[in-house]
């Protein structure tokens, strides 16, 4: 149907060799007409979000202290269990029920890659939730961003999270 539709619009886009024609994993939304309909197409790269099989332990600790999670919960957890195969199951984890993280959920990945984050394609407030990073960093690396600035020179302005950053891309994308 439409749905299927969308995804293979959005999979060409992607794959496009023209960079005139191509779409980026930059998480905007794109409309467009397809069968009389209109559909609402949004690529993000899931080199932004925090994957829970690989983010190093400082970083999960800080994600998971709000929940009263921690990293050494959830290394447990994968020694017993293996590798998370899809994010929701850190809710269960942390006994906690599966709805207390679905705000915390749309920064997570099981497809991440290297336990970094791209700033190029993470969302302003996955960024924010890096240990000491600094708001004001955050915002001036959003400007250079819009301004299609590289992956190194908003890496640049990151200073107080570099070491938690990348600018690998892919492989896998919503």
């Amino acid at each position: 149907g439409l749905a299927a539709a969308g995804v293979e619009m959005a999979a060409a886009r992607l794959m496009e060799p023209s960079a005139e024609w191509q779409w980026p994993a930059d998480g905007r939304t794109r409309e467009v007409s397809f069968g009389g309909a209109r559909l609402f197409i949004t690529i993000t790269d899931e080199a932004g979000r925090f994957d829970i099989n690989e983010v190093d332990g400082e970083v999960l600790d800080s994600l998971l202290r709000p929940f009263g999670g921690s990293a050494d919960a959830v290394t447990q957890w994968i020694d017993r269990n293996g590798p998370f195969l899809d994010p929701t199951e850190l809710a269960h984890a942390l006994g906690l029920p599966p709805s207390a993280l679905q705000s915390f959920a749309p920064y997570l990945t099981v497809h991440g890659g290297d336990g970094r984050i791209n700033p190029l394609v993470a969302p302003r407030e996955a960024l924010l939730m890096l240990p000491g990073a600094n708001p004001a960093e955050v915002d001036a690396a959003s400007i250079l961003r819009e301004r299609g600035a590289g992956a190194a020179d908003v890496a640049r302005t990151l200073g107080s999270v570099d070491k938690w950053l990348t600018e690998r891309t892919g492989p896998a994308y919503r």
